[in-house]
């Protein structure tokens, strides 16, 4: 709904919102988990190993018979589950020459950076564990998304049902966003792109790669002034 969001810069706009968010894991190399349907066993399918697919022991005690047959397995299985949660949607909007196109690495360089920065200015300002919170990013769901002139980071609570941290982020405006602005700016250890002291964690590991606080600022100080 266009009248539910509101402005906080010209080139930044946000609404918050309880929302169903769905959560799926589609394994190693995103093709997903072969699926015993009889015995409940489970493994990667890029494991390439075809234990689920022949006959294997049950992943439980079955004093009657030990082995499955394996008959009945599925391939490439997605995982999934929904909650109820708070919701925090950020719109990010720019213009011709920059661009934030999905499949381009620069793009998930710089909304993965300020989705951590986000992340950890909030939980510092509520004074809750850095787990509390999550932010992922996505292109806006609109014609500037398509062409690469929108995106959106939404910010949640992982506690399922949700504890409102999200709704009072909302309210701390501007200040948030400066907040994370600090957080990429002023490395205690001056580090190149990022280190411990600033974005990473144990939690965001597998994200290493793709932090990079320069990038970052460079584009959450456009869309602020």
């Amino acid at each position: 709904d266009d009248g539910a969001w509101r402005h906080v810069t010209d080139r930044l706009s946000q609404t918050y919102r309880r929302e169903a968010l769905l959560v799926t894991n589609t394994g190693p190399r995103n093709e997903g988990y072969t699926y015993c349907t009889l015995c409940g066993l489970i493994e990667p399918t890029a494991s390439g190993s075809g234990v689920v697919g022949g006959t294997h022991h049950k992943p439980y005690p079955d004093d009657r018979e030990r082995n499955c047959p394996g008959s009945a397995s599925t391939r490439g299985l997605v995982l999934g589950t929904d909650f109820i949660s708070d919701v925090l949607l950020v719109r990010l909007n720019v213009a011709a020459p920059i661009t934030l196109r999905p499949a381009f690495l620069s793009t998930q360089v710089a909304l993965r950076t300020i989705a951590e920065g986000l992340t950890i200015a909030a939980t510092r300002r509520l004074d809750i564990e850095a787990t509390e919170l999550q932010a992922e990013y996505r292109p806006a769901l609109n014609n500037l998304g398509a062409e690469g002139l929108a995106s959106e980071i939404y910010l949640y609570d992982t506690l399922a049902g949700g504890a409102g941290f999200t709704q009072r982020v909302s309210e701390f405006g501007i200040e948030i966003f400066k907040e994370t602005l600090s957080i990429l700016e002023e490395c205690p250890s001056h580090c190149d792109e990022s280190c411990y002291r600033c974005l990473r964690s144990f939690r965001n590991r597998f994200e290493h790669g793709l932090l990079d606080r320069h990038v970052g600022a460079s584009l959450l100080r456009y869309l602020i002034d």
